[in-house]
């Protein structure tokens, strides 16, 4: 129950307006808690369910708080990690089950040094992209489910998702895609259909769910997962909707955090590698780079150390193997991979501080 609790109450964040790409942010520091009036007492409340929230969206593990003792013993001075707050009403947010919302910013680099201190794992800003297909299916009727066709169920997987820190991409739903791709192909778990408009989305993981209600009321669905090449089935049945959508955002969520996050615990055999990248054929281009760079969580202690003519050579620390680096690295198709030139090395050209494969 307080998965779903957090769920509910920390997601209405701005996080998932309208589509996104692969290289959009999520803002990893804001969180949103219902309140029942702005006394001090319950703004203390809600900061701690916030902070608690956010060591999970953070990290990317749910077993947060419980694996790293040390965050959850910050929790009763979770107001001294808050840069501002302001409340908005439910007409505000265009909600009517909870009469008071209170919006709320941590500051990022004291949350970061709580998990550093802790030891938990680091998920950066920069995340991968989820594409959503949800069929659903009433009195023996199936369609997709969007934001206008089923609010509350598209609403709902969308606050599960600005929970766990995860951009959503919402399928247009336009006649082309209608004619790709049917109610019942979603409803089958069909998943050649469904890959063949991910290029469109540029996502990097592919969500596919089917839910119903039965004579009881009790929910049925299952989620599929579609992400590098493999495919991950989930089954639900229970009474609460919520429960069940929830269960599909951690289902990619959990998966991602294992390619993405950073565990601080091994940065203590941390080894030094050499990063050479071309094509950076201007002043503005290095500094794209550079920036770039430095805000990947497995990239540490980064040093320029050769510069000749367009191309780039560097020396960086990291606790992470090679394929985690590289996942992070070539995240937002920036960084063009030619290959490893020798022990420890990796070769990249450059493509760009906004490239994107979509026209």
């Amino acid at each position: 129950m307080h998965r779903l609790i957090g769920v509910l109450l920390l997601a209405l964040c701005g996080l998932l307006a309208g589509p996104l790409s692969a290289s959009e942010k999520v803002d990893l520091f804001r969180a949103v808690e219902a309140v029942e009036s702005e006394a001090a007492s319950e703004r203390r409340r809600a900061s701690r369910a916030a902070l608690a929230g956010l060591f999970v969206r953070i990290s990317g593990d749910t077993e947060v708080l419980n694996n790293y003792p040390k965050l959850r013993e910050s929790l009763p001075s979770a107001e001294r990690y808050i840069s501002s707050f302001h409340y908005r009403s439910a007409a505000e947010e265009a909600l009517d089950d909870v009469p008071l919302w209170l919006h709320l910013q941590f500051h990022a680099d004291s949350i970061t040094a709580l998990l550093r201190r802790a030891g938990a794992p680091y998920w950066q800003v920069n995340r991968p992209a989820v594409l959503p297909w949800l069929a659903t299916q009433e009195d023996g009727q199936r369609q997709l489910a969007s934001a206008e066709n089923a609010p509350r169920h598209y609403g709902l997987l969308q606050r599960a998702a600005a929970a766990r820190g995860l951009p959503l991409i919402s399928p247009l739903l336009d006649l082309d895609e209608i004619s790709q791709l049917s109610a019942d192909q979603v409803w089958q778990l069909s998943v050649e259909p469904v890959l063949a408009l991910a290029p469109r989305y540029d996502a990097d993981a592919v969500l596919v769910g089917k839910l119903a209600q039965r004579y009881d009321k009790r929910w049925l669905g299952q989620w599929l997962l579609l992400y590098q090449g493999r495919q991950q089935l989930l089954h639900y049945e229970g009474e609460q909707v919520e429960e069940y959508l929830a269960l599909g955002v951690d289902l990619v969520a959990d998966r991602l955090a294992r390619d993405y996050a950073v565990a601080a615990t091994d940065r203590q055999h941390s080894a030094e590698l050499t990063l050479t990248v071309e094509a950076v054929e201007s002043q503005r281009d290095y500094v794209a780079l550079r920036d770039y760079l430095a805000k990947i969580s497995a990239v540490e202690a980064l040093q320029l150390v050769r510069l000749d003519g367009d191309r780039c050579d560097f020396y960086f620390q990291s606790s992470s193997d090679l394929a985690k680096i590289r996942s992070l690295l070539e995240l937002d198709k920036r960084l063009l991979w030619l290959g490893r030139p020798g022990v420890g090395g990796l070769h990249y050209r450059w493509r760009g501080e906004h490239f994107s494969d979509n026209p």
